[in-house]
């Protein structure tokens, strides 16, 4: 069953590699009309019109990022990992294998989500992990700890991602999905 999940989920990252590189391949092609027609002075019009094509690929994007994190979300929801995890009801101290081993099976369960993240913003894989952290729905604190970080610590790390997505899609959408 682990081999059949594992061939399933190489399919649907196939596929979704084809996707992302032609959104990639847009999103680039679509800034540099952008920049040619701000450098030019065309019309308000032609640049009004690359504007908005550059918000709804952005848009698709970010709805695509979003879908993924929360298929990953309840997919990981129902697995014996989260059951386990949940079941010491407040999660205050975690030793260093155990943050290892959550760890590696967040990011495995969070793959697609990260791929999708990772093509589109300039993250680092901590970066990614708290972010998968968030939309599992765990708080400040508990992130900290499955880090080994102080709660500070998250709180600047947080600050930092939504500066990315800023530089990434020019906007400061909800952070609960990236």
């Amino acid at each position: 069953m682990e081999k059949k999940n594992i061939l399933k989920l190489n399919k649907q990252l196939q596929e979704n590699k084809v996707t992302i590189q032609e959104l990639n391949s847009q999103l680039a092609q679509i800034k540099k009309e952008h920049n040619l027609a701000t450098k030019q002075k065309k019309s308000a019009e032609k640049q009004n019109e690359i504007y908005n094509r550059l918000k709804e690929t952005q848009e698709i994007i970010l709805t695509r990022i979003k879908q993924t994190g929360e298929n990953c979300t309840k997919k990981f929801i129902k697995s014996d990992r989260y059951s386990i995890i949940k079941g010491n009801k407040e999660i205050t101290e975690l030793s260093k294998k155990q943050r290892q081993e959550y760890r590696a099976s967040i990011l495995k369960e969070f793959s697609p989500y990260i791929k999708h993240l990772s093509s589109f913003t300039k993250m680092s894989p901590d970066d990614h992990y708290l972010c998968c952290l968030i939309l599992i729905g765990f708080n400040t604190k508990e992130c900290a700890c499955f880090r080994g970080l102080s709660d500070d610590a998250i709180r600047s790390q947080k600050i930092r991602i939504r500066k990315k997505i800023v530089e990434s899609f020019g906007t400061n959408m909800s952070f609960e999905y990236i």
